[in-house]
């Protein structure tokens, strides 16, 4: 049924388009004439005064600038030095700790599974 709605459809969409379409005589195609060409447009004044568009950044006034001096680099890299060691020796403690927590874990769930297996043993 789709089907065949759909052929008809474009049947009739293609039977009245190949009528409707003829070729137009160059004769009757519309032409501009040369006095309407050539007229000047009426401009219009603008009723307020037009307003400069904001600037997109401020305006820096200041010429001086702040610059490091490069020995000061070495003092910075020491420092980010000592803190990597202060971090990996954090990262040492805390691994550690984990570790001993485990183990205390490890040793409660041991004693609790022992004391459950005597009294299943008991009965």
């Amino acid at each position: 049924m789709k089907k065949l709605l759909l052929t008809l459809l474009i049947l009739c969409t293609g039977t009245y388009t190949s009528l409707c379409a003829e070729e137009t005589d160059p004769d009757l195609q519309p032409t501009i004439r040369a006095e309407m060409s050539t007229t000047k447009k009426i401009a219009r004044k603008p009723i307020k005064k037009l307003r400069k568009k904001p600037r997109k950044r401020p305006v820096i006034y200041h010429h001086y600038y702040t610059t490091t001096i490069e020995r000061n680099c070495d003092s910075y890299i020491n420092i980010i030095n000592e803190k990597n060691k202060e971090i990996e020796a954090l990262t040492k403690e805390i691994k550690n700790l984990r570790e001993n927590k485990y183990e205390i874990m490890r040793q409660q769930l041991k004693e609790a599974y022992d004391k459950e297996l005597k009294k299943f043993e008991e009965r």
